[in-house]
C-alpha cells in the first residue's frame, strides 16, 4: 500500500515555527538563570548525600569516592569534575567541568551523582 504525501501548508509551517520558537525561548530563559548566593557541590551515592562542599573561588580540593568503582572528584573554585574513575565507560570523566545548577555528572556504574546547588532559592521554580 502506498501512502500519498501531503504537502505542508502555510498554516502548518506557521504552527511548527511558533512551537520551535517557544522551545528556543524557554531554553534560553532557563539556561540564562544564574543561581544566587553561595554555591555547594552535592555528591550523592546510592541516593544518599555523602558530601556537601561549599564552592569558593581559589579553593582547590580533591575528593575520593569509593564504591563498586573509585571516582576522584576535583573541585577547582566554583567548578567540579571527575578527574579519574575506574568505571568501564568513563562517561563521568568525559563530562568535564560543571559550573551551574542545571548541569550534573553521573557515574551510573558507581551510582554516583554530582550536582551544584545554590544556598538561596532561585526566583524561578518548576511550578512557575
Amino acid at each position: 500500500m502506498r501512502y500519498k504525501k501531503i504537502p505542508l501548508k502555510k498554516g502548518d509551517l506557521l504552527i511548527l515555527g511558533m512551537i520551535l520558537l517557544l522551545i528556543a525561548a524557554t531554553c534560553i530563559f532557563l539556561f540564562s538563570q544564574k543561581a544566587e548566593g553561595q554555591k555547594y557541590c552535592i555528591i550523592s551515592q546510592e541516593h544518599d548525600i555523602i558530601k556537601e562542599v561549599p564552592l569558593f573561588k581559589g579553593k582547590k580540593q580533591t575528593i575520593t569516592v569509593s564504591g563498586q568503582y573509585q571516582n576522584i572528584i576535583e573541585i577547582d573554585g566554583e567548578r567540579v569534575r571527575v578527574l579519574e574513575s575506574s568505571c568501564p565507560n568513563q562517561f563521568c570523566v568525559h563530562t568535564g567541568w560543571i559550573t551551574d545548577g542545571y548541569q550534573t555528572i553521573a557515574c551510573l556504574p558507581n551510582s554516583l551523582l554530582i550536582r551544584i546547588v545554590s544556598g538561596e532559592d532561585t526566583k524561578v521554580d518548576i511550578i512557575s
